[in-house]
Order: structure tokens, then C-alpha cells, then sequence
């Protein structure tokens, strides 16, 4: 049998309309819409760096976001939100109706103000290891005195313990932060209040509001173990230590800084309000 006129098996067939041997070429391609740019190397190139700088930017950012701990003294923390899930109560004290029983007070806004800003008011917080007096002053701060009155009057201090949220680069004591049912750093009384720039300055026994954003303050306060006049103007200082600051020194404060802490952190036992 003769295959002198069969076609050879092993010729290279041609595509229908192309030669043979002709190589597909992105860029011959017409294809509809924003896609005809996926054919231009130098452009898909640009926009796969743009894109892949875009992916390790945000990376980077949530790094420094997570990694900016409360050891840099030069400024502190502000802890708000994220606070423990409970049952928002009213500013009266009152529970909602249908609410149940929840560990953690909250209220649904901040105290009207009743304080008279004339006066002087003198707070003395009970603790194991002694009393602190902190002179408040309502002259310079009106809203953060008022809501650490009506706080204090309604017991929401009791038994918040005193926290370390950041430390000196020496490894000592830089504040003393408290007024965080939730033991986290983060809790707050269900309200904010807006930020107030005094004129005190961040020294040895200043009490300020623990947040700086402008709608961070609330419940949380801290108490200050040194000087740090770069820290004046940045929060809210609305009060100073007039007596008890050996009890301060003495305090065991619940160290948030690291994963795990044996400190359980000394306790508010008590805040009693007077009207000088």
C-alpha cells in the first residue's frame, strides 16, 4: 500500500488563519473595555508594584498600630472602646427596662453638670495601703470634675484596681492608671466626654483624664509619679495629689505592659467626695 499522496503524519498543522510557527502575542489581542490594558507589560507591571505596596503598607501599619505599647513616656496612651461587653445603665444609676444583672456599670450618657465650679472639692480615695486626697479643680476641667464626682458618688470605682500602662525607660513607675472596671485599659462608663485643655501642668501627683483624643475622656483617670513637663497641654488635668503620695509609691499596680502579670494590682476600696 502506497502513502506517497497520504499526508504526512508528522507535518505540522497550520491554525486556521495563522501560520505555522507564529507565537501568540498578548498584544494582538483587542480585548473589550479596561482589559485591552492588561496587554501592556510595563503597565500591569506599574499597577502589580503599586498594588503589592499597597498590601505590605497596610501590613506595616497594623504592625506600628499593635506595637505602639505604653512604654514610650513620651506619649501615653489614651485607652478608650473596647470595653467589656455589659449592660448599659442610666445616668441616674437605673437599669434599663429589660435589662439584666451585668458585672460592669455603663451608662447610656454623660452626668448633666451639677458641680459648682466655684468651689473647691476634695476626693480621698481609700486603698489598702492608705488614703490619697487629690484636691479637684473645677475651674479649669468643669466636665472631667463632674463626671469623676458622679462616678465616684455612684461606686463605680469600687474595686478597680490601679493599672500600669506604660513605664519609664528605666523600668520604673511613670503613672498610675485607674477607674477601669474591665481590667483591660480599654473599659469606659458607656459615655465620653469631650477633651479639656487646662493649664496644670503634668507633674509629680497630677491627675489627669486617661485619654488625649478629643472625644476620649470618660471614666478612666490616672495619677502621675513624676514630672514630665513634655506631657503639658497633651491631656486633662484636672486635679493633684495634696496628701498620700507615700501611699501612691507604695501601690502594686496591675501591669498591662506585658502578656501576663502576677500583680493582681491594689484595689479602690472607696472614693469619698467633700466640698471645701
Amino acid at each position: 500500500m502506497s502513502f506517497s499522496n497520504s499526508p504526512n503524519p508528522r507535518r505540522v498543522r497550520r491554525e486556521r488563519g495563522r501560520p505555522v510557527g507564529h507565537r501568540v502575542n498578548p498584544t494582538e489581542f483587542d480585548l473589550p473595555g479596561p482589559l485591552r490594558y492588561l496587554g501592556n507589560r510595563k503597565l500591569f507591571l506599574v499597577m502589580g508594584l503599586i498594588f503589592a505596596g499597597a498590601i505590605v503598607g497596610s501590613l506595616l501599619y497594623g504592625m506600628i498600630g499593635l506595637g505602639s505599647s505604653a512604654t514610650n513616656t513620651d506619649n501615653p496612651p489614651g485607652m478608650t472602646g473596647n470595653e467589656a461587653p455589659d449592660v448599659p445603665l442610666a445616668a441616674t444609676g437605673t437599669a434599663e427596662p429589660g435589662a439584666t444583672a451585668a458585672p460592669v456599670k455603663r451608662y447610656t450618657a454623660a452626668p448633666e453638670l451639677t458641680i459648682d465650679t466655684t468651689k473647691k472639692y476634695l476626693a480621698t480615695i481609700k486603698t489598702s495601703k492608705g488614703e490619697i486626697k487629690i484636691e479637684l479643680y473645677p475651674d479649669q476641667a468643669p466636665q472631667a470634675v463632674n463626671s469623676f464626682i458622679f462616678l465616684a458618688n455612684d461606686g463605680y470605682y469600687t474595686g478597680t484596681p490601679f493599672m500600669q500602662l506604660a513605664k519609664n525607660q528605666d523600668g520604673s513607675k511613670f503613672y498610675a492608671q485607674a477607674g477601669d472596671p474591665t481590667r483591660t485599659g480599654y473599659g469606659t462608663p458607656g459615655y465620653t466626654i469631650k477633651k479639656e485643655n487646662t493649664t496644670l501642668p503634668f507633674s509629680k501627683g497630677a491627675v489627669g483624664m486617661g485619654g488625649s483624643a478629643e472625644n476620649s475622656n470618660g471614666g478612666q483617670f490616672f495619677i502621675s509619679f513624676g514630672d514630665y513637663p513634655a506631657l503639658n497641654g497633651k491631656y486633662t488635668i484636672f486635679g493633684k495629689v495634696v496628701s498620700g503620695l507615700d501611699v501612691l509609691n507604695n501601690l502594686s499596680l496591675l501591669d498591662l505592659t506585658k502578656a501576663s502579670s502576677d500583680a493582681s494590682g491594689d484595689e479602690i476600696q472607696s472614693i469619698t467626695i467633700a466640698q471645701e
